[in-house]
């Protein structure tokens, strides 16, 4: 991920960097291509679904359910029905499901596969196609994305969130006030990862230039409240992302086995504050007072917010000096650059960040955690849940999620094993719930999943 280290990136870099992810995409196009053969004995498509004429090959009938080709009915949540189907997409196997040489050279490759496996690789598979076309039209890839903006900030307003007072409220202490305070916030000396360039400078959720940029952080609340409000749907949004990250630091702060106080928290991948915040609420509420909260973005947009939030918005309320809580610029690969020595820290918090990130980053990013923390240390993760994401969105879905850039990485997210990175990181896992779990019992149903792994006392 650091082979280039770089502050900026032109034109020609990002067209290089995706042309390195169409040949990617290729590389795994026949491995994909093979999805289509448990797809050869099929009715014809009714109402956007198929249904199996011969049970003939591996899951049939799981392959229907998971909607691997299908109309997804049980989408969650307004980012899951912004993206939509695209049948023509979904449609591309026809053809390729009736070639024998399909069958002849991946079929028992494709037997040895989960459905989830499969489905993730016909994601990877068209991701490149779909990356083409819109290349070939930037004016309406430009346009896709402000709809769908527009779309989310319609349906706060119709669900009494004031998404756009909200931001225009920010927007009115003026840009020169927003520049130099995001100018003092900024480390001119960190090296910028070339995947956050790609998508987190570059389109990231809807925005040309990601995280990086007023017009998202300044979205950026109102935005996770709409996008989570489906949680707790009985209270307001901005209860809800309370509740859900209140459930979060209590199972975090519960699981702590270290010995002594705890002193140091970070909050990694801290965007505007809602996560830190929670946390330090819940510091506060377990008695932990004295610990000092580190929150840390790779975005100055988001940390600049955030500080505003806790000085002079929201927050500023709750009193909390430097002391109690700092937001920093700063890369949680690169923990060392502020300061943050081996098994120093209590609590690692990691909310809502590997969904943005290449597999192996997020491999990095845990290991990195694992350094700091002191043995008994915790590290309490929130994200999408790719179990439930799999199941009930059709491949089209997914594959627009990615070529839009509305999530540039999730080709690789859905396909994460969180318990495997937890153990490669030198992490136990402790527990995984629903964010709601009166809502959906079954983990694999929930839209988002809490969490809780635990460095060892002793090592593993």
């Amino acid at each position: 991920m650091y082979a280039i280290p770089f502050a900026g990136m032109d034109a020609a870099m990002k067209r290089k960097l995706d042309k390195a992810r169409w040949a990617a995409g290729l590389s795994v196009a026949l491995g994909g291509a093979c999805v289509a053969w448990v797809l050869s004995n099929r009715r014809k498509r009714v109402d956007g679904t198929y249904e199996q004429a011969v049970v003939g090959s591996k899951n049939a009938q799981q392959l229907v359910s998971v909607g691997l080709l299908g109309r997804s009915a049980q989408a969650k949540g307004e980012v899951q029905k912004a993206m939509g189907q695209n049948v023509a997409i979904d449609s591309i196997w026809d053809g390729v499901a009736q070639n024998p040489d399909v069958k002849k050279e991946f079929g028992s490759m494709l037997a040895a596969t989960t459905v989830q496996q499969e489905k993730q690789l016909a994601v990877q598979t068209l991701v490149p196609l779909l990356n083409a076309k819109y290349e070939q039209d930037p004016e309406g890839v430009a346009k896709k994305r402000a709809g769908i903006l527009n779309g989310y900030r319609d349906a706060a307003e119709k669900n009494g969130l004031r998404w756009r007072e909200y931001s225009d409220a920010l927007q009115s202490r003026g840009m020169d006030v927003w520049e130099r305070e995001r100018k003092a916030n900024t480390n001119p000396t960190l090296a910028i990862a070339d995947y956050y360039v790609y998508g987190g400078q570059g389109p990231l959720h809807s925005y040309a230039e990601g995280n990086c940029n007023w017009e998202a952080a300044f979205d950026a609340k109102p935005a996770f409240e709409l996008v989570h409000m489906h949680h707790f749907p009985t209270v307001s949004p901005e209860d809800c992302m309370a509740e859900l990250h209140r459930r979060l630091d209590d199972a975090t702060l519960g699981a702590l086995k270290c010995a002594g106080p705890v002193r140091r928290v970070l909050d990694i991948g801290c965007g505007v504050g809602t996560s830190t915040f929670s946390m330090r609420k819940s510091l506060d509420r377990h008695g932990m007072k004295e610990a000092k909260l580190t929150a840390l973005d790779l975005s100055t947009h988001f940390i600049t917010v955030a500080k505003f939030r806790q000085q002079h918005g929201d927050q500023s309320n709750n009193k909390w000096g430097e002391n109690a809580l700092e937001f920093v610029h700063g890369d949680g690969l690169q923990l060392s650059a502020l300061g943050v020595d081996n098994e120093s820290v209590e609590v690692v918090l990691v909310a809502k960040v590997t969904h943005e990130a290449p597999t192996h980053a997020n491999y990095m990013l845990f290991k990195e955690a694992a350094r700091v923390l002191r043995p008994g240390g915790v590290v309490g993760y929130v994200d999408i849940n790719p179990n439930q994401i799999l199941k009930n969105n059709p491949v089209s879905n997914l594959v627009e999620r990615v070529a839009i850039r509305n999530e540039p990485f999730f080709d690789q997210f859905i396909g994460l094993d969180m318990r495997d990175v937890f153990k490669k990181s030198g992490l136990e896992f402790l527990c995984e719930e629903a964010s709601n779990p009166s809502k959906w019992p079954d983990v694999e149903d929930a839209p988002v999943t809490v969490m809780v792994a635990r460095k060892p006392l002793s090592k593993l």
